[in-house]
C-alpha cells in the first residue's frame, strides 16, 4: 500500500523490475552515445515491453524506463526509427499502436496506478513521446488512448467536449513545459 492506494496483485516483481531497469539503463546509454548502434530490430521490442510495464499499477515507478521516454534524443536519425517503432502495432492484427498504450499507461499513471510522487518522472515521459512524435501523430494516440468509457478519469474529464479540448490543447503545449504539466494535471486531477 502506497499512502491510501493499493497496489494490484499484477504489479511487476523486484526481479522483473530490475531486468527492465537494467534493459532501459543499458538502452538510454546506446542511445546517448552509439545512436547508430539502435535499430529498430531493438528498439520495437524495447518499446513494446515499456508499454507492457505501463499498463500495470506500480507503488515504484520505473524510473530508467520513464527516462528513456523523456529523453530529448539528439540523433534525428534515432528518432526517426523511435517513431516507426511507436507508430507500430503492438501485435500482429491489432490496431494499438505502441504510442498509444505508451500514452495511456502514463496517463494512467497519473490518474493513480503510480504514487503521486511519481508526477515528476511521468510528466517529462508524455512531454517526450509528443517530441518525438510531433504534434499531430502524438495527438491521435491521444485520443485513442483516452478513448472509451472504461478509461479511468475524473467526472468534469469524461465529457466528450473536456477530452476534445485536452486531444487539442496538449500537443500545443510541447514548447512550455509548465503549461504541459499543467495541462496534464488538470486533465488527469485524482
Amino acid at each position: 500500500t502506497v499512502g491510501s492506494r493499493q497496489y494490484a496483485e499484477e504489479e511487476l516483481t523486484e526481479t522483473e523490475r530490475g531486468l527492465l531497469e537494467g534493459w532501459a539503463r543499458a538502452a538510454l546509454e546506446v542511445g546517448r552515445f552509439s545512436p547508430d548502434c539502435f535499430s529498430e530490430a531493438c528498439l520495437g521490442p524495447l518499446m513494446r515491453c515499456f508499454a507492457g510495464a505501463l499498463a500495470v499499477p506500480s507503488s515504484q515507478p520505473p524510473a530508467r524506463l520513464l527516462s528513456i521516454l523523456a529523453e530529448n534524443w539528439a540523433d534525428e536519425g534515432l528518432k526517426a526509427r523511435l517513431q516507426r517503432c511507436l507508430v507500430q502495432n503492438v501485435t500482429e492484427g491489432t490496431d494499438h499502436a505502441v504510442g498509444t498504450l505508451l500514452i495511456r499507461g502514463l496517463l494512467k499513471g497519473l490518474l493513480g496506478q503510480m504514487p503521486v510522487t511519481a508526477l515528476g518522472v511521468l510528466v517529462p515521459a508524455v512531454r517526450g513521446l509528443l517530441l518525438v512524435a510531433g504534434p499531430t501523430c502524438f495527438g491521435s494516440w491521444l485520443e485513442r488512448a483516452i478513448d472509451g468509457s472504461e478509461f479511468p478519469l475524473a467526472v468534469a474529464a469524461r465529457k466528450p467536449e473536456a477530452k476534445a479540448r485536452f486531444v487539442r490543447e496538449l500537443p500545443r503545449s510541447a514548447d512550455n513545459a509548465n503549461n504541459f504539466k499543467q495541462l496534464l494535471k488538470r486533465f488527469c486531477h485524482r
